[in-house]
C-alpha cells in the first residue's frame, strides 16, 4: 500500500528507493488491487512474498509455513476512528471511541477475527498475546 511505498522512499531516499522498488517489480507475479488480496495470494502460493498491511496477514498466521515482518523503522499504521467536526451525533460517538479504548473494548477487538490488535498489551494467557509481542518486537530485516 502506499503507506510502505512513501516509507521506504522516506528510509532510503527518492532515488535508492526507487531503484529497489523497480528492481523488487522484476520479480512480480501479479499486482492485486486490493491490499487484502496480497496475503491470500500468497498463502495460495501465486507468490513467494509481498507487502500487505499487517492485520491481513495476522489472520494467516496460524500457517506454519507464512510468516510476517515489518520493514525496518516501520510506521504504526493503527484503525482510525474518529468523529466528523459536524457530526449530528458527536456525543454518540464519542462513547462509541471511549468504548472502543476501554478494557472491554479492547478485549473484543483482542477476541475479533479482523487481525487487529488492541493498543494495549494482551493478558499472557491471551492466545494471541505471543503473536502480538513477536510482531510488535521484529527486528530489522
Amino acid at each position: 500500500n502506499h503507506l510502505m511505498v512513501e516509507s521506504l522512499l522516506q528510509q532510503k531516499g527518492w532515488v535508492k528507493g526507487w531503484e529497489t522498488l523497480l528492481t523488487s517489480a522484476g520479480n512480480l507475479v501479479t499486482i492485486s488491487s486490493r491490499s487484502f488480496g496480497v496475503a491470500d495470494k500468497i498463502k495460495s502460493g501465486l507468490g513467494v512474498a509481498g507487502p500487505v498491511i499487517d492485520n491481513y496477514a495476522n489472520l494467516l498466521l496460524n500457517d506454519p509455513h507464512l510468516s510476517f515482518t515489518y520493514f525496518p523503522r516501520s510506521a504504526v499504521s493503527p484503525t482510525y476512528v474518529a468523529i466528523l467536526k459536524k457530526s449530528p451525533h458527536a456525543d454518540a460517538a464519542r462513547r462509541f471511541i471511549h468504548y472502543l479504548l476501554s478494557p472491554k473494548g479492547q478485549r473484543i477487538l483482542a477476541d475479533a477475527n479482523t487481525g487487529k490488535y488492541p493498543v494495549t498489551p494482551l493478558a499472557a494467557d491471551n492466545p494471541r498475546a505471543t503473536q502480538q509481542q513477536l510482531l510488535m518486537n521484529q527486528p530489522p530485516l
